[in-house]
């Protein structure tokens, strides 16, 4: 499922690196999917690069958005050089100070207070990715 046309249409438009495409097939048949954001020009980081290389999920879908993105990092890797990076984050931007504030989930932005909305889970690739477990 997409959010809205727009999505639907930056997916349909642009091209996306084979190991995204891989990791969000494989989240598809192991949890569904509801992409909220893919290619974005202008973005300067994966959701603009070329090919593309990230993309958004709605994360209230899950029962257990954590888990799932727990789920991800544990079966894909995103760069083997460096460990500190995955490929599934649940996180969301402070409108107001605009600092990401990663999962679990609160209801209020942890550097300044303000309330969140827009949690989701960004997955991302890397020409390093690949599949363990």
């Amino acid at each position: 499922m997409f959010k809205d046309y727009g999505v639907f249409e930056s997916i349909m438009a642009n091209r996306y690196h084979f190991k995204l495409i891989s990791i969000l097939w494989w989240v598809w048949q192991k949890h569904r999917l509801f992409i909220t954001c893919g290619f974005r020009s202008g973005d300067s980081g994966v959701h603009g690069s070329d090919p593309c290389r990230g993309v958004d999920l709605r994360s209230w879908i899950y029962a257990d958005p954590q888990a799932v993105a727990d789920d991800i990092n544990a079966h894909w890797q995103y760069d083997p050089a460096r460990a500190d990076k995955k490929c599934a984050k649940l996180h969301a931007v402070c409108s107001k100070c605009k600092k990401s504030n990663d999962g679990p989930i609160v209801t209020h932005c942890r550097h300044c207070g303000e309330e969140l909305t827009g949690w989701h889970i960004h997955i991302q690739s890397h020409p390093n990715t690949v599949k363990v477990n």
